[in-house]
Formats: C-alpha cells, sequence, structure tokens
C-alpha cells in the first residue's frame, strides 16, 4: 500500500461511517430534507470525524508496541512501521485545524463542549480506562450518544429519549461483541493486548449480549407501538420495521457466537450483505413510513 493509502488507513477513514449517528436527530425529526439542518449536520459530523480520528492516532501511537503482537492491528500504519510518529503526529494537527475552522464556522458553544468531552472521554480511555471492564465498553457506548447529541446541536433539533435509549445500547452491544471477540483471540493463543479482558469470560459476554438484545428489541417495540410515537408519525404501521430490527440483531449475534467474526463491527458492516439488507430495509421502511407515507 502506498504512503497516501496508508495516511488514510492511519485516520481510519472507515470508520467515519459511525458519524452517520450524528444524522438520526434530522432523520426522525422530519428534517432530513431541511438543507441548512443537513448542511450543519454534515460539517458537525466532519468535525466529529477529524477528532476521532485525533484520538485513533493517539491510541495507535500509545497502543504500537502491544499491537505488533495482534493477527490484525499489527497491519495499522504506526505497529507496522509504514507510519513514522512524526508523520502521525503532522496529520493530527491538520485534522485539529480543519476540526477548529468547522466549529468556527458552525458557531455553536454546545458542540464545542460535545466534542471537548468526548476528546476527553478518549482521551482518558487510551491512558488507562480501557483496561477497566465493564468501564471501558460503558465509555464507548457514551461515544455514540455524544455523536447523536452533536448532531442534535448542530442541527438544533433536541434528541428524543427514545433515541438516546437506543443508541446507546446498540453500541454497548457491539462494544461487548467486540470484547468478546478479543477474548477469543485470547483463548486461541494471541498475546493479551487488554488487561480488560481479565474481567470477561465467555458465559459472561453470552448473557450480556442476549440480555442487550433482548433489551434492544423490547425497547424499540415500546417505542413503535407507543401512541406518541404514532401520532407524531401519523402511522400506525411502524410496528412492521421491526422484523427488520430482530433479523439485524439476530445476525449480529450469529456472528459474534458462531463465526467469531464481532472484531470490528465497521468490517463486518462493510461485508455482511445480510446486516446491509436488514439495514437498508429498516432504514427504507421508516423513510417511507414517516416521510412518503402522508
Amino acid at each position: 500500500m502506498n504512503k497516501i493509502g496508508q495516511l488514510f488507513k492511519l485516520v481510519r477513514l472507515g470508520q467515519w461511517v459511525k458519524n452517520g449517528f450524528l444524522f438520526l436527530p434530522i432523520f426522525f425529526d422530519k428534517q432530513l430534507f431541511n438543507a441548512r439542518a443537513f448542511e450543519k449536520t454534515f460539517l458537525a459530523a466532519l468535525a466529529f470525524a477529524c477528532v476521532s480520528s485525533i484520538i485513533y492516532i493517539f491510541n495507535d501511537y500509545r497502543d504500537r508496541n502491544e499491537d505488533r503482537h495482534h493477527p490484525t492491528k499489527k497491519y495499522r500504519p504506526l505497529a507496522s512501521g509504514a507510519v513514522s510518529p512524526r508523520q502521525a503526529v503532522a496529520v493530527a494537527i491538520v485534522l485539529a485545524g480543519l476540526a477548529a475552522l468547522l466549529l468556527w464556522f458552525l458557531h455553536s458553544w454546545q458542540l464545542v463542549v460535545v466534542l471537548v468531552t468526548y476528546a476527553t472521554f478518549n482521551v482518558f480511555y487510551s491512558l488507562g480506562l480501557k483496561h477497566v471492564s465493564l468501564l471501558d465498553v460503558f465509555i464507548l457506548a457514551f461515544g455514540y450518544v455524544l455523536r447523536v447529541y452533536a448532531g442534535g446541536f448542530a442541527s438544533e433539533i433536541v434528541p428524543s429519549e427514545w433515541l438516546t435509549l437506543m443508541s446507546f445500547l446498540l453500541a454497548l452491544f457491539l462494544a461487548l461483541a467486540k470484547r468478546r471477540d478479543d477474548l477469543i483471540l485470547f483463548e486461541n493463543g494471541n498475546k493479551k493486548t487488554r488487561k480488560a479482558i481479565d474481567g470477561y469470560n465467555q458465559a459472561f459476554l453470552n448473557t450480556a449480549l442476549s440480555m442487550l438484545g433482548g433489551i434492544m428489541v423490547v425497547a424499540y417495540c415500546m417505542y413503535v407501538l407507543s401512541p406518541e410515537t404514532q401520532l407524531r408519525f401519523g402511522s400506525r404501521y411502524l410496528y412492521l420495521t421491526v422484523i427488520f430490527i430482530l433479523a439485524g440483531v439476530l445476525r449480529y449475534v450469529q456472528i459474534t457466537l458462531v463465526e467469531f467474526k464481532s472484531g470490528s463491527p465497521t468490517t463486518v458492516l462493510y461485508k455482511d450483505k445480510f446486516l446491509q439488507l436488514s439495514i437498508a430495509l429498516w432504514l427504507g421502511s421508516l423513510f417511507f413510513i414517516i416521510y412518503l407515507s402522508r
């Protein structure tokens, strides 16, 4: 891979898909076609992406020696030596400047607070909190909630309690599935790269994933069946979208417990056709009901 490709890999360009969570407030508030709201959300997502990439660089720099003993992380640019620490710092400075420029343009002090909070939590996560079992996955899940609120502050839309809760539950579910993959790698003879693994075992993680999967589905059912939601969107047919939520959750559980491929949620998203279809059908059906059915 050439130098440009390694730099794109350094900033984890593929991970930027996570910032789609910033668009949830305008989607569920029926403001997706509001040009001003969409533009501000897009710029906020780009600023969030820059900050998250800086955190990735910081984390990869600190973990580069441990990553060399991991079966997949050893190919990361800093761990493999494809990108030097000095080059990584230069990229981080450029990203910081771009994020500052975008925040200045958006003129939202709330968004600044969210990004500073996100960066602070993740720096402490990289410095040691990632080695504390349970706290590590809660911090990761909190990052997704901050993404939702960043989108809300950018578009001046207050995210609902349901949206906040569902985002947190989903992120916690994905983080626990990732920890299970780390545990399996360790049990199969790979070097332990996280002390937090000592606080997990397969029985606990299997139970936690089953519990969270069930809670997510029940919470979503309560949301789409509530009179308030049906009145808000002017439809009684939101419950039909539950089938796609069930399909997606069950498929991810299958990927985690049967195929042992949950180490990177974004990689799963990019590669698994069944999961892609489930998400596409869920979003498509919601889009039809919210925007086209009236």
